[in-house]
């Protein structure tokens, strides 16, 4: 009897499908490390960024397939999908229950003091999130060159990332 265990699909769903999530799941662990503030929450997002590369990568492999690891046109479509317009990236959560906390976290750390939003074609500052645990409301608080403080929904905003310096290499 072997000590391996057998690794079980939860779902069917088509490969094609599945690719892409693991790459959305993988981009979602990615901005986790990159902007969360605490040193273990890092850590737990950077060994779960080099496990989904792995997975990835295998899968990648085995059937020819392009990924945001080596095609740069695959990347960029995939940070385009997972960025979105405006608002919050479209992060990945296992359930309702995730996606409430997790979610307030996410909220909290991509739009946190200091960063940079784009909002009415203006760069602008964001002063204080003033994110709500309930899972639907939230505002930033903005201010650009010294004029007034106005209170937008962070929907209405995109944060600004500078893609020249999103690297994969460290996973």
């Amino acid at each position: 009897m072997s000590d391996k265990r057998e690794k079980r699909k939860s779902r069917n769903i088509p490969l094609m499908d599945y690719y892409e999530i693991l790459q959305l799941e993988f981009l979602s662990y990615y901005f986790r490390h990159e902007f969360y503030e605490r040193e273990q929450d890092k850590q737990k997002y950077f060994d779960f960024c080099k496990k989904k590369k792995e997975s990835i990568e295998q899968l990648a492999f085995r059937n020819c397939f392009p990924s945001v690891f080596n095609d740069e046109t695959y990347k960029e479509k995939y940070l385009n999908k997972f960025l979105g317009e405006k608002g919050m990236p479209n992060f990945t959560y296992r359930d309702e229950h995730q996606k409430l906390h997790l979610g307030y976290w996410d909220r909290v750390y991509f739009f946190k003091k200091g960063s940079e939003v784009l909002y009415q074609g203006n760069v602008w500052e964001v002063l204080v999130n003033l994110c709500q645990f309930d899972g639907e409301g939230g505002s930033v608080v903005i201010a650009r060159d010294g004029k007034p403080d106005i209170k937008v929904d962070y929907r209405d905003v995109q944060r600004v990332i500078d893609r020249e310096d999103i690297s994969f290499d460290k996973f």
